[in-house]
């Protein structure tokens, strides 16, 4: 079990356990919706994502791990766990949106296609997998719970701060010769829908427009009917 392996047993069952996780938050919430209780859940939860930030960025730093290729806290997911918290503490129309947009729409593919390659014997593994199940799990529970419903004034808002990502990496993947937001000319080393958009540079084009277009499908799917919802 040293070894993880997309869509193998190991992969499945870190699904189930994810799942399973994510009801137990969901359900909870849900049953205390509009009581203390579900605040003080969402207080809880926010801090564990905090600490699930915090190791996260503190096991990339380590000597043994870090590699300025791979280590920088600029990956797509990073600003996302952040959000995650401040979601769920502030909640701040821009970062509901972020965490929404990010983490439903992108970082969710981390489920599907995991790109991490060492078993639960590893640290790795298990930063990996709680950093994307904090972010989709959260971002979930605002929709799910706080009824968070993104709108077409969301959608617009959304794509300054993911245009600036998106510049934001191609200069430090273009400097340091890395593959940050996926949009270098490198490979994930696990097999993704990267692999199939061609080569680089034009691939760049492709994921963006996947990405405004996946945005643009999230907000038609959900957002509100008959009433705005509250910012």
């Amino acid at each position: 079990m040293s070894e993880f392996r997309p869509f193998s047993v190991q992969h499945l069952v870190t699904l189930g356990v994810c799942g399973l996780a994510g009801w137990a938050l969901i359900g909870a919430g849900r049953a205390w919706k509009g009581t203390e209780k579900e605040m003080h859940l969402g207080l809880v939860w926010g801090g564990f994502s905090v600490c699930a930030n915090l190791w996260s960025w503190v096991y990339w730093t380590l000597p043994p791990v870090w590699n300025i290729r791979m280590s920088l806290p600029i990956q797509l997911c990073d600003f996302a766990c952040l959000a995650a918290p401040l979601a769920l503490i502030t909640r701040w129309r821009i970062i509901r949106s972020m965490l929404f947009y990010w983490g439903i729409g992108l970082s969710s593919q981390a489920f599907i296609t995991p790109t991490v390659q060492v078993g639960f014997e590893s640290e790795r593994f298990w930063s990996f997998w709680v950093v994307h199940f904090v972010i989709v799990g959260t971002a979930l529970y605002e929709v799910i719970v706080r009824d968070f419903r993104p709108t077409w004034a969301d959608f617009r808002r959304m794509l300054i701060p993911s245009a600036a990502y998106v510049a934001l990496v191609l200069v430090v993947n273009w400097r340091l010769d890395s593959n940050y937001g996926y949009l270098g000319d490198t490979l994930p080393e696990n097999k993704t829908i990267i692999d199939a958009l061609g080569p680089w540079p034009w691939r760049i084009f492709i994921v963006v427009a996947i990405g405004v277009a996946l945005m643009g499908l999230l907000t038609w799917i959900g957002r509100p009917r008959g009433r705005a919802v509250a910012a």
